[in-house]
């Protein structure tokens, strides 16, 4: 099994394993074992940027897949994601009216420069 494919089989045994958590012990027993990860956001944020920028993306993704492909699969799974978020929608919506710029303005720099060099590849790359 390759890099990309260890990868995938985490993502998919992770996924099997939530499922089966919330049919079998409940949401609440899923935010009990999530929960945590939430309490302390900064060690969280720090955690996910080095896993999402060293280890995954930085390293495996990008040499097998161009910037394009990244970013048609990154639309692929907002769609899911929008999808399964569609149930809480006047929740989220609360929640966005809440707000500030300065709690998410590192992620969306890391977006910017995402679509940036998607851009940049289709058009002058």
């Amino acid at each position: 099994m390759n890099t990309l494919e260890t990868l995938a089989v985490v993502v998919a045994v992770l996924v099997l394993v939530k499922i089966t958590v919330i049919i079998v012990a409940g949401v609440r027993t899923w935010i009990g074992i999530v929960g945590p990860l939430y309490k302390n956001k900064n060690r969280t944020i720090v955690t996910t940027i080095a896993l999402i920028g060293i280890v995954v993306t930085g390293y495996y993704v990008f040499q097998s897949f161009s910037v394009v492909e990244v970013g048609a699969v990154v639309l692929f799974t907002a769609f899911l994601y929008w999808f399964s978020l569609l149930p809480y929608g006047s929740d989220l919506m609360e929640m966005a009216k809440k707000a500030r710029f300065r709690d998410f303005w590192f992620p969306t720099l890391i977006w910017v420069a995402f679509a940036a060099w998607i851009l940049y590849s289709v058009f002058w790359g």
